[in-house]
């Protein structure tokens, strides 16, 4: 019950639903469910909502359709649409103010009769004419033309010293394992699996999203394909897990900076999938990836892929 549950919080996660997928969460003693719900506080702050007997009731109705949905279906997960919650505000009109203008009558100025005023015109007086003597232009010596030539100066372009949010890891080569035949015991199908990996990427995440001190997150961008017979049901970042140097072994993670995820599917004979699961991993120390069809019954030899992605 509690993959299941897990698995539509990822679904209402990836449609960015995080007041439903916080209901789903709340009361859940499972690590993951307690990691993701504070990961959702983080991105999306709990309202001042109060959480009356009707939530608690809507959680209860959801828990039993997804109980209902996993015994009907033959071991397929069946979820129902959920339907968000409108909060209509009313509006309210603003009552308009009549504004009064005094227009003031301007005062007729009187009318202003010009007085013609006579001019005498003086009499003319003859001036005598000068005749001005003319001297000699001096000469003008032209002082020597100065040219200025700019100096050209090349400045450098300043270096961005950011560090890029993702480094690739240098020169990966792709690692391809194969796995089977596996039995699936809720859909009593039996396949074999291929899964191949393509490129790993580690990242500090950005300023809303960080590792916690001392990891960082690794980012696998990996193909699954199912050779067959069977069909290969609920396939989910879920199946995989990553061991440290130590020895202990911890689910994949959800980031919200990147586009790195990896959709649940169901892939028949021949069908491929392809997708990125993200971890949070130590910077330093041996990262393996594996895959782990029967990860509830421990990882025993022959019956799990693993893929060392670093030794040390």
């Amino acid at each position: 019950m509690s993959r299941e549950r897990l698995t539509a919080v990822r679904e209402l996660l990836q449609q960015k639903r995080y007041q439903e997928a916080r209901i789903l969460l709340n009361g859940m003693d499972d690590p993951i469910a307690k990691r993701w719900l504070a990961q959702i506080d983080k991105i999306d702050p709990p309202k001042n909502i109060q959480r009356d007997s009707g939530i608690n009731l809507a959680v209860y109705i959801i828990s039993v359709v997804l109980a209902l949905g996993v015994g009907l279906g033959a071991g397929y997960a069946l979820f129902g649409r959920n339907s968000g919650t409108t909060i209509s505000a009313a509006s309210s009109e603003a009552t308009p103010v009549a504004v009064v203008l005094t227009v003031e009558t301007p005062t007729e100025l009187p009318t202003l009769t010009p007085t013609s005023t006579s001019t005498v015109l003086p009499t003319a007086t003859p001036t005598a004419t000068l005749t001005p003597t003319i001297s000699p232009s001096p000469t003008i010596t032209p002082s020597p033309t100065i040219t200025n030539t700019p100096t050209i100066t090349n400045t450098p372009l300043p270096t961005n010293t950011r560090p890029p949010t993702i480094t690739p890891t240098p020169t990966f080569a792709p690692i391809t394992a194969s796995l089977g035949p596996v039995w699936d015991s809720l859909s009593d199908e039996q396949f074999n699996i291929e899964v191949s990996i393509q490129k790993v990427d580690f990242s500090n995440g950005d300023r809303f999203e960080k590792p916690a001190s001392g990891n960082e997150y690794m980012l696998v961008y990996l193909t699954v394909r199912n050779v067959g017979p069977g069909t290969l049901s609920n396939l989910s970042s879920f199946d995989f897990q990553w061991k440290d140097g130590l020895g202990a072994v911890r689910d994949s993670t959800m980031v919200f900076f990147t586009d790195c995820k990896f959709s649940m599917v169901t892939l028949i004979a021949g069908g491929a999938a392809a997708g990125c699961i993200p971890f949070e991993v130590s910077k330093t120390g041996a990262v393996e990836v594996i895959y782990a069809p029967y990860r509830y019954e421990g990882l025993v030899p022959g019956r799990y892929l693993s893929f060392f992605l670093r030794n040390s």
